[in-house]
């Protein structure tokens, strides 16, 4: 009986070693099919998204139980698995918005962006900001954003 255990152990761990590298094939075989004209390129990034999805959700899972693996080993740095694996800490953060002096100036900071926006817009009509007190308001460089698509599955 414990043979039959020892065999349904050795055969789960077998498994379990070659999941990444069906998963990679899985993913790669999703390409060629794209590349190969199997599948649309919006069909192909729908198919893309819902691995991303899944992988992150089970990587959200996981994520404290590894930081706990990895803290049983002593070196900050290290190899397991076939991935070279570091440890540290996240950045802290700073929240100044109780502080009345941060609020002001962070306030005056969003006035004048938006002023400098409003220069950009009459900018682009060919007209220039003139403050009242007769300063001309610079105008701001701007970068349109690219193109995107968004996929819920």
């Amino acid at each position: 009986m414990q043979n039959n255990q020892e065999q349904k152990e050795w055969d789960a761990k077998e498994y379990a070693e070659h999941i990444p590298t069906r998963l990679t094939e899985l993913i790669s075989e999703l390409h060629k099919a794209h590349e190969e004209g199997y599948l649309d390129s919006l069909q192909t990034y729908v198919e893309l998204k819902r691995f991303e999805s899944t992988y992150e959700a089970i990587k959200e899972i996981i994520y404290s139980k590894a930081i706990d693996e990895a803290d049983k080993y002593p070196e900050k740095s290290f190899k397991a698995f076939g991935a070279s694996i570091e440890k540290s800490s996240a950045g802290a953060k700073w929240d100044f918005k109780e502080i009345e002096g941060w609020a002001r100036l962070e306030k005056n900071k969003k006035d004048y962006e938006e002023k400098l926006k409003t220069a950009y817009k009459m900018a682009e009509k060919g007209d220039i900001y003139v403050e009242e007190t007769g300063e001309i308001v610079p105008v701001p460089k701007y970068t349109p954003g690219k193109s995107i698509i968004k996929v819920k599955i």
